[in-house]
């Protein structure tokens, strides 16, 4: 039996009875059982209750911050019982919404969300809002400032709203001109309903030749969790330019070929990006390590003209998105 069944086997069993405890205080009762169980999916994860939003109370495995985990948390909430009158379950923590006179206390310091100023940049391209973040309890308490703003964005927004739509975060200690909470949530819900786009760039590789990419810069790796391997096909060109690159033949064949790949791979793979220079055309993808992108690729490959390497590599960071 595999720690997925062998949690959920232990939920069936006992569900009532936690429910039970919830109601009656004593959950802390079954905090070693859950936590031995929720340890065994594997190493980062954290787990917790809280108010339900259909549900009464929601069962969270998250792993904040880590896409590895959150590629085993998938997998054990792909595997979970329907949500119920009592309980729902996520792989990332809820967010509980905005209500401006909520707080939160660190030490001596009462931080309240109604206080927060926002200055909000949206970036299309890449389907992201980028902001500064001032706080008045802020002022000299530079320890408090990121930690603060990162619970008070985990808490009205939700961990995965944060980590999939929020780029950079700059925390600021000295006041600032922004908005508050419900214009970065409105910013923030314009951004998720921004059509993703292929973005095509030039640019030149350390030794200065010239490099044409193709890439979906707004790809979401949270999205697709659970594919956590980098695939890289690199084909060698049979007519390069001077330049390097491809002749508006070649270029033609390349591009059915590539098609062709894509519907062999269907849900597979994500496509991630090209890369056409130094006599080489360069298609990156991710895919399930459990699944079958990796052996299409590799049957594709093998009814291709060109000299083609494929490359591969556990990636759940998806550190390709960072190549552009």
């Amino acid at each position: 039996m595999s720690a997925i069944e062998a949690f959920w086997s232990y939920w069936r069993e006992n569900e009532a009875a936690i429910l039970a405890a919830i109601d009656d205080g004593t959950l802390q009762d079954w905090a070693g059982a859950i936590n031995e169980r929720v340890t065994a999916l594997g190493d980062g994860l954290q787990w917790e209750f809280g108010p339900g939003r259909e549900a009464s109370h929601y069962f969270c495995v998250a792993a904040p911050g880590n896409l590895a985990g959150r590629a085993r948390a998938e997998r054990w909430l792909r595997a979970a019982p329907p949500a119920g009158e009592h309980f729902e379950f996520y792989a990332s923590r809820p967010g509980r919404g905005y209500d401006p006179g909520m707080r939160i206390v660190f030490g001596e310091h009462e931080v309240t969300f109604g206080d927060f100023v926002f200055a909000i940049a949206s970036d299309e391209a890449r389907r992201r809002v980028d902001i500064e973040v001032w706080h008045p309890t802020f002022d000299g308490e530079p320890e408090l400032a990121p930690r603060a703003t990162y619970v008070a964005l985990d808490t009205v927004l939700g961990e995965d709203a944060v980590e999939t739509w929020i780029g950079g975060v700059e925390v600021k200690e000295a006041s600032i001109e922004g908005q508050d909470f419900e214009a970065l949530m409105l910013a923030l819900q314009a951004i998720t309903e921004t059509e993703e786009t292929l973005t095509v760039l030039r640019g030149q590789d350390a030794e200065g030749h010239v490099v044409f990419v193709t890439a979906r810069l707004g790809l979401k790796a949270q999205h697709h969790p659970e594919h956590d391997r980098h695939i890289e096909v690199v084909m060698t060109l049979q007519d390069p330019t001077e330049h390097g690159l491809t002749t508006n033949e070649e270029a033609e064949r390349l591009n059915a070929s590539e098609d062709a790949l894509m519907e062999k791979l269907g849900d597979a793979a994500v496509y991630v990006a090209r890369e056409t220079g130094e006599g080489e055309r360069r298609l990156y993808f991710q895919a399930d390590s459990e699944g079958e992108g990796l052996p299409i690729v590799l049957a594709w490959v093998e009814e291709q003209p060109w000299e083609t390497e494929v490359k591969h590599h556990v990636d759940p960071e998806w550190n390709i998105l960072r190549r552009w």
